[in-house]
C-alpha cells in the first residue's frame, strides 16, 4: 500500500509476519518525560560505577538562616537563652524598658478596691436590709457562731472531761495473767473472760458461741432445724432408680395393657441400658460397651506424668553422688582402696561447733536452724519463740517447779514432789530433767489417777 507521498507502507499482514520473523525492540521515545529515572545517577556517564562511589555522600545543603529559628535543635543549642522565635528578629531592649502603657495617674489596690467608700447612713441602711439572713443572725461579722447562748455563770469555763490515766494497751490486749490461755481464767476473773471474747473472740475448743439473745430455751442443749418422722435414707438413689426403693430391688408387678408396656420401653430411657429403637435386641454379650475408646495405644496419664514409672535402679542415686569419678583430681590409691570416700565439705556444718556469738555476716549453718519441714509446720508454740528442742533442754529442780507452778499444770508443791521423784526413778535422773520427760510422767500419773491434790 502507498501513502500520498508514493512511498510503500506496510499492511496488517505484512507487519505481522515481520514482528514474528524478528525481535521486539523497545520504544525509543520517553512516554513520561517529566519524571526522573529511578535510582543514583552518575555525573560522568563515562565513568565505571563502583562500590566506592556508591558509598561516598553527597554534602546536604544546610537550612536557610532565616529558617534556622523555626527548628528545634536550634532552639536547644548549648549556652544560648531559649527564645519563642516570634521575638528572634525583634532585638535587645534598652536596660529598663517595660511592656505595657504608663498612666498618668498612680492607683493601688487600696483605692482600686475601696472604690466608694460609704458614710455611716448608708452603712446602717446595708446592715438592717441584710439582718433579715440567717447567715446574720447566726455567724455576724467579726463574731463568734451564735446557735446558742453560754450562760453567765460558765464563761470562762472549760468543756469536757478530763483524761484519767488507764492501763497500757499491751497490759488490756495480752495480760499478764496467763491462766486465761489455760482455761481457768472464767473461773477466776468472769470480767477479763468476757474482754478477751469481745477483743479476740477467743472461745474455747467445744464452747458454743454465745450472744446474749433472751430464748425461752437452754441453747445448750436445743437443737434447730427439723427433723423428720420417719427415718427416710438414700432418697436420691430411690428418685432416680424406683426399684431400688423396694428390699428386693425389683419394681412390683402390676397388671398393664401391653400397648402402655410397649410404648414405655420405647419412649422412656431405663437406667443403665441403651434405648430401644425398635430394632429388636442386638446379639451383644453383657459386657459389650457401645462408643469409641478414648485412648486406642497404651499411654500415660496424669498419674504416670507426675509419678513417672521408674524403676528401683533408676531411683537409685548417680554413682558421682558425693564422690569424684574423675581420675586424676584425687590420688589414684585413696580413690582405689577407699571408694566410698566422700570429698569436699558439707553445707551444713554440724561436725564443728557453732561460735558462741554468731555475727550476722556469717552465712554458715552449723544445724541449729530450722530445717524445712519445721518452716512448712511450724511447732505450736513457735509465733512465741519456743522450738521443740527447748522442751528437751535439763534444767534443775528449782527451776522446773517454778515454771510448772507459774504456767499452772501443777497445782501445789506436794503434786510437783511426787511427779518428780517418779520421774527420777523412771529416767535416772535426779538433779536436773527436761520439760518433755517431766511432762510425759505427768500425763501417765494422772491417766492413772495417782496424781495427789
Amino acid at each position: 500500500r502507498q501513502d500520498p507521498e508514493g512511498r510503500t507502507r506496510p499492511t496488517t499482514e505484512m507487519s505481522m509476519s515481520m514482528s514474528a520473523s524478528r525481535p521486539a525492540r523497545t520504544a525509543k521515545f520517553d512516554p513520561a518525560p517529566d519524571m526522573r529515572p529511578a535510582g543514583k545517577t552518575q555525573k560522568n556517564p563515562g565513568d565505571q560505577q563502583s562500590v566506592a562511589s556508591c558509598f561516598q555522600t553527597i554534602e546536604v545543603p544546610g537550612t536557610p538562616p532565616k529558617m534556622n529559628k523555626y527548628r528545634d535543635s536550634w532552639k536547644g543549642q548549648p549556652g544560648k537563652r531559649i527564645q519563642h522565635w516570634g521575638t528572634v528578629d525583634d532585638g535587645t531592649q534598652p536596660e529598663g524598658y517595660a511592656y505595657g502603657h504608663k498612666t498618668g495617674m498612680v492607683l493601688d489596690s487600696k483605692n482600686v478596691l475601696n472604690t466608694h467608700q460609704p458614710t455611716r447612713v448608708e452603712e446602717f441602711l446595708t446592715t438592717r436590709k441584710e439582718a433579715i439572713y440567717d447567715s446574720s443572725k447566726m455567724e455576724p461579722l467579726g463574731k463568734r457562731h451564735g446557735k446558742f447562748t453560754i450562760p453567765d455563770d460558765v464563761q470562762g469555763s472549760t468543756f469536757g472531761k478530763p483524761t484519767v490515766g488507764s492501763e497500757q494497751a499491751k497490759v488490756l490486749l495480752f495480760p499478764k495473767d496467763t491462766k486465761c490461755l489455760s482455761g481457768e481464767i472464767e473461773e477466776r476473773d468472769p470480767k477479763l473472760k468476757a474482754q478477751y471474747l469481745k477483743s479476740h473472740g477467743t472461745w474455747a475448743p467445744g464452747e458454743q458461741k454465745t450472744r446474749n439473745y433472751q430464748w425461752n430455751l437452754d441453747p445448750t442443749n436445743h437443737r434447730f432445724g427439723h427433723t423428720d418422722k420417719e427415718d427416710y435414707r438414700e432418697g436420691v438413689k430411690k428418685a432416680i432408680n424406683p426399684a431400688a426403693e423396694h428390699r428386693t430391688g425389683v419394681l412390683p408387678t402390676t397388671v398393664v395393657p401391653k400397648r402402655v408396656d410397649d410404648f414405655r420401653r420405647v419412649k422412656q430411657d431405663e437406667l443403665g441400658k441403651p434405648r430401644n429403637l425398635g430394632l429388636g435386641q442386638p446379639d451383644l454379650g453383657s459386657d459389650h460397651k457401645f462408643g469409641m475408646p478414648s485412648m486406642r495405644v497404651e499411654d500415660w496419664g496424669v498419674a504416670e506424668c507426675v509419678q513417672g514409672e521408674y524403676s528401683i535402679e533408676e531411683q537409685m542415686p548417680d554413682n558421682d553422688l558425693g564422690r569424684s569419678v574423675t581420675r586424676g583430681c584425687a590420688p589414684e590409691h585413696i580413690v582405689r582402696e577407699d571408694g566410698t570416700r566422700i570429698f569436699g565439705v558439707p553445707s551444713i556444718r554440724a561436725d564443728i561447733h557453732a561460735p558462741n556469738n554468731k555475727s550476722v555476716a556469717d552465712p554458715q549453718n552449723y544445724g541449729d536452724e530450722p530445717t524445712v519441714k519445721e518452716l512448712l509446720y511450724p511447732g505450736p508454740f513457735a509465733d512465741r519463740g519456743v522450738n521443740e528442742t527447748d522442751f528437751e533442754q535439763t534444767m534443775p529442780r528449782g527451776e522446773m517447779e517454778d515454771l510448772m507452778l507459774t504456767c499452772g499444770a501443777i497445782k501445789s508443791a506436794a503434786t510437783f514432789d511426787a511427779v518428780w521423784h517418779a520421774a527420777s526413778e523412771d529416767y535416772g535422773v535426779d538433779d536436773a530433767m527436761s520439760v518433755d520427760m517431766f511432762r510425759r510422767k505427768m500425763i501417765e500419773l494422772s491417766l492413772a489417777g495417782e496424781i495427789p491434790e
